[in-house]
């Protein structure tokens, strides 16, 4: 009796991390689900270069800007040394301006991402052959509408929650596996919402799908964490979140 509960506890450990690798590997399968479909492709990678092209536009403006502020400030001074301070204060201004745009990007791309994620996960469902979900007339749209708001509120009060907790000592590991199961719960939500699926029942189905979903948002964490790779990670995280509930 007491082998066969030593069995049965030591396969549901090793179900446990099997659902945690299967989550962690899904940003890649959806990497390659993406570059399959030129669609995908194509919804993906437009909102990238608008939000790069919007950035480098600001950032030459800027730039443009300051060179004419630092030419008209320093033509006083003598030949050299205005030069010198003119060309030193419009590099370094333009290293101040460049890590600002490199911060606001992921903003951006966000902000011109956010129309086109609903029209990803859509696309999604049709590359994976799910069963189709019926389209929506004015008032459904309107009730999907309300619902995104309330989830995306309280992803935006958990996140700056947990952002605090991050940097308490002890407890930032805690805070860290509960902001990797808000990635998750942020993009498994557009397959959702098209269902009618609210807050609770969101946070039920993640509580069937703890490991994987576990899994899923640590990987894409990490993904949004570092430079230049956060530029693709959203498409990513929007097709993968939408795998991760057509799992079953």
């Amino acid at each position: 009796m007491t082998e066969s509960k030593s069995v049965q506890k030591q396969e549901k450990k090793h179900g446990f991390f099997e659902d945690l690798i299967y989550g962690a590997i899904i940003p890649f399968r959806a990497l390659d689900l993406i570059f399959s479909s030129p669609r995908l492709l194509l919804l993906s990678i437009l909102p990238v270069l608008l939000s790069v092209g919007i950035i480098a536009l600001f950032f030459y403006l800027g730039v443009t800007r300051l060179s004419t502020w630092a030419a008209l400030q320093f033509h006083q001074w003598t030949l050299g040394a205005g030069n010198v301070l003119m060309y030193g204060f419009i590099i370094l201004s333009a290293i101040v301006l460049a890590y600002c745009c490199i911060q606001a990007v992921g903003m951006i791309l966000s902000l011109i991402a956010s129309p086109l994620n609903d029209l990803l996960a859509k696309q999604t469902e049709i590359n994976l052959k799910v069963n189709p979900h019926p389209e929506t007339n004015l008032s459904d749209w309107m009730s999907l509408m309300f619902l995104d708001a309330r989830k995306t509120i309280l992803s935006l009060c958990l996140l700056v929650v947990f952002s605090v907790g991050l940097l308490i000592p002890g407890l930032n590991i805690l805070f860290f596996l509960a902001t990797a199961l808000l990635n998750a719960f942020t993009f498994i939500t557009y397959p959702q919402s098209r269902r009618h699926m609210g807050v609770i029942a969101a946070l039920q189905w993640m509580k069937g799908n703890f490991a994987s979903c576990l899994g899923f948002g640590i990987l894409i964490g990490l993904l949004f964490g570092a430079p230049l790779i956060n530029l693709f990670a959203l498409p990513v995280a929007v097709v993968g979140g939408t795998m991760l509930y057509f799992r079953k």
